[in-house]
């Protein structure tokens, strides 16, 4: 039985290369900040529901888990 030849890794450059390409650029970057704003509202939510249920681990996971 014959293995087959691995691929080799792509370089650096060409990885950076989709970058030069404008429209993918911006959708790449959309992509970044929508993800930062998601964790942000996440650990927002977090914080608004540990803050409202006092010191209760439970209501806090019940609030959080009913989002």
């Amino acid at each position: 039985m014959s293995t087959l030849p691995r691929p080799a890794a792509p370089a650096q450059d060409e990885t950076r290369g989709v970058l030069a390409i404008p429209a993918f650029r911006k959708l790449w970057n959309s992509m970044v900040f929508s993800s930062l704003g998601d964790w942000l509202g996440l650990l927002a939510t977090t914080a608004l529901a540990q803050q409202l249920s006092g010191d209760s681990y439970a209501k806090a996971n019940f609030a959080i888990a009913g989002v």
